[in-house]
């Protein structure tokens, strides 16, 4: 999980995606008919011990809305690309173009 992500690459920017609530979550793998009623209970179960590292996120998005959610990933990964730490390589590029010659 996140820890073991966060101990390998320290700088790393962790996002949660969470469900709205377990009703919801229950439903969502139930409707797929992909996996027994045991299974589904033991998903539940994981769900929770995973939903109580959420401190361990740099991020959470709340996935009521796929197309919300989506758009507000989108955000994170575009934010990030454009940090200054990630940028000030081009940036030394961009002022050497203007020194005076």
């Amino acid at each position: 999980g996140a820890a073991s992500v966060r101990a390998l690459r320290g700088a790393a920017v962790l996002s949660f995606i969470l469900p709205p609530d377990r009703s919801t979550l229950e439903a969502r793998l139930r409707g797929r008919g992909l996996e027994s009623a045991a299974d589904v209970g033991r998903r539940l179960g994981n769900a929770r011990e995973e939903l109580e590292k959420y401190v361990n996120y740099d991020h959470l998005v709340i996935n009521d809305d796929l197309e919300a959610a989506l758009r507000e990933l989108e955000g994170i990964v575009h934010s990030y690309r454009s940090r200054g730490a990630r940028r000030r390589e081009a940036c030394r590029a961009i002022l050497a173009s203007f020194q005076k010659t």
